[in-house]
């Protein structure tokens, strides 16, 4: 999964500073409020955007080549015998492991077209 980065905008950030000040129950509801919706546009937000522009095309998924550098990397470092015996036995085994996901996201998107 990608990184999150996490920023709290900045009229959110004052407004529930100054509901605090209130010092009141309303002044804590306001605040409370505030800050869950930001939580959950922070947490929500950047998953849809991504979804919703994959969806009408202007982004587009990365190519398998591009997917499989790792994979390749590892299969041209076994080909040299550039790795340890310990190395190598666990180098095959995450090969063998991508190329079964690599299998079944392929069987997937024949599926789904």
């Amino acid at each position: 999964m990608e990184r999150l980065i996490f920023h709290v905008d900045v009229n959110s950030a004052y407004l529930s500073w100054e509901a605090a000040k209130l010092g009141t129950e309303d002044g804590v509801l306001i605040k409370n409020i505030i800050l869950f919706s930001v939580l959950v546009y922070e947490l929500v937000g950047p998953m849809l955007t991504k979804w919703a522009l994959t969806k009408s095309g202007d982004i587009q998924p990365s190519a398998i080549d591009v997917r499989s550098r790792r994979m390749n990397k590892f299969q041209e470092a076994v080909d040299k015998k550039a790795i340890t015996p310990t190395g190598l036995k666990r180098a095959r085994r995450i090969i063998e492991r991508r190329k079964n996901r690599a299998a079944r996201k392929a069987a997937a998107a024949n599926k789904n077209e």
